[in-house]
């Protein structure tokens, strides 16, 4: 059974130009990025779905969900990431609740909002 990962930064808005709320498989994490010392970004891998509109546009060819977190506790939130994405109870609980700054609900105390979800769709 695969395990996926949940992000929310509002409530669902059909208004909004940007996804609110996300759920990715969790073996599609590529990678973690820290953009500032309270920024943490999570890059996925392009999805079946996903095309790549431009071989040149770097990072606009991939998902990326950004993190508000506490200056200086990215390696402790790293860890509290990894340790939710490879727990044992994948079978009982396979969805994990990462940053849902909807609910004020996060795997971490240090992760502080999820601020930014970027997702790249099929034309």
């Amino acid at each position: 059974m695969n395990k996926y990962l949940y992000f929310a930064v509002s409530a669902p808005n059909s208004t909004e130009a940007n996804e609110q709320v996300v759920m990715m498989r969790a073996d599609r994490v590529s990678h973690f990025e820290m953009q500032t010392a309270t920024r943490l970004d999570i890059h996925f891998t392009k999805e079946v779905g996903q095309v790549i509109e431009d071989a040149d546009a770097g990072d606009n060819n991939r998902s990326i969900v950004a993190l508000d977190i506490t200056s200086g506790k990215h390696k402790e939130v790293l860890e509290a990431i990894a340790g939710a994405m490879n727990a044992a109870s994948a079978i009982h609980k396979p969805m994990v609740v990462i940053a849902d700054s909807e609910n004020n609900e996060f795997v971490h105390i240090h992760i502080t909002a999820c601020v930014g979800i970027d997702v790249i769709d099929r034309p």
